[in-house]
């Protein structure tokens, strides 16, 4: 199953989701990446890379996978938050 989805284009799932999401009535937002990983979630200070994927905060400390990272910034970007 993993080949099968990592031959998909990516406007061809975004195509799909965003079908998906109109037909259960969902809104459909886009948020941009870009630095997304370098951001800390809790402080919104600098994240530099700490030992292989972590990073950590320089100003409160937060240690975490960068994709973890990422996924948190870009869920609240999505929703609004700060």
């Amino acid at each position: 199953m993993n080949r099968k989805l990592s031959k998909w284009k990516a406007r061809t799932f975004q195509s799909m989701l965003e079908y998906k999401l109109k037909w259960l009535e969902l809104d459909v937002k886009y948020v941009n990446p870009r630095s997304s990983s370098k951001i800390s979630p809790l402080c919104s200070g600098s994240m530099a890379s700490y030992e292989g994927r972590l990073t950590k905060c320089e100003k409160c400390g937060l240690t975490m996978d960068r994709d973890i990272v990422a996924v948190l910034n870009l869920q609240m970007w999505g929703i609004g938050s700060l």
